[in-house]
């Protein structure tokens, strides 16, 4: 609107544009336009310096938002890549002799095909007196993944990045993880042991279980990615996950499906 008046104001300054006399003299149509651009014109600028005022407002506490959904995540989040990191350590018979620099360089393709070799019936060690299966510990870990990204998503999706939030969904829902949890919960390790004892069970060697496993560690690094390019509560780096450390458990090929451990604690290779 102020355009208009601006328009009018100079047609009728410079006579292009014809003034309505006798009702109103030419000085006077010029006054009036004059004035309605300078108010309009005013106007225009004051609603301009509104939006951008709060859009910057809006865009602040979206970021206040999404660094509190960040922060929430960030223990679940290391959780699952110290879970995978442990599957390769445990199911890998030698330990290579330089540790991996990065994520990426851990997942890489001797990952996918070492941990083929994981027994999952296998007792994973707490530290209590409590003994539970690689399968037990990795279902709980994977149900307190899904959860706490569900709830976190669901109060901060809204101000979240759009592709890490699909990532996150992503996760949750992985297939992985849902047969895991499934498997778990229906003691289908236990209905299929035979009767001379417990049946070893390298369930990431089965059909299907490589696609989802990858798919589950896309998504698991484009996260850890994200957190490392945009917050500063990055997830842990690899080097102090200690992976390579030979004092803390799980040793290298502890879980692997041909290792079996002496009464005297003793640990040797055989092939079950």
């Amino acid at each position: 609107m102020s355009i208009i008046f601006g328009v009018l104001y100079f047609g009728i300054l410079f006579e292009v544009i014809p003034t309505i006399y006798p009702l109103l003299p030419r000085s006077e149509m010029i006054f009036i336009s004059r004035g309605f651009s300078i108010t309009l014109f005013g106007s225009y600028l004051v609603v301009i310096l509104i939006d951008r005022s709060y859009r910057e407002s809006e865009e602040q506490d979206q970021h206040r938002r999404e660094t509190i959904a960040l922060q929430q995540l960030t223990a679940p989040i290391n959780r699952n890549l110290t879970l995978l990191g442990n599957w390769y350590v445990a199911s890998k018979r030698e330990k290579p002799n330089e540790p991996p620099k990065s994520y990426n360089e851990l997942f890489g393709p001797d990952y996918f095909e070492s941990v083929k070799c994981l027994d999952f019936s296998k007792e994973y060690k707490t530290g209590n007196e409590k003994t539970i299966t690689w399968l037990s510990w990795s279902a709980k870990e994977m149900i307190d993944l899904r959860e706490n990204i569900d709830e976190t998503v669901k109060k901060y999706g809204d101000s979240m990045d759009t592709e890490l939030v699909e990532n996150l969904q992503s996760l949750s829902g992985s297939s992985l993880g849902s047969m895991i949890i499934q498997i778990e919960q229906t003691n289908a390790l236990e209905c299929n042991s035979n009767n001379s004892g417990k049946k070893a069970a390298p369930l990431l060697a089965s059909e299907g279980w490589e696609d989802s496993l990858e798919k589950h560690v896309e998504s698991l690094l484009n996260i850890s990615q994200y957190y490392e390019e945009n917050n500063s509560m990055a997830v842990s780096p690899v080097d102090k996950k200690g992976f390579w450390r030979d004092d803390i458990f799980p040793r290298f090929g502890v879980g692997n499906i041909e290792y079996k451990e002496n009464d005297d604690s003793d640990s040797q290779w055989t092939r079950l």
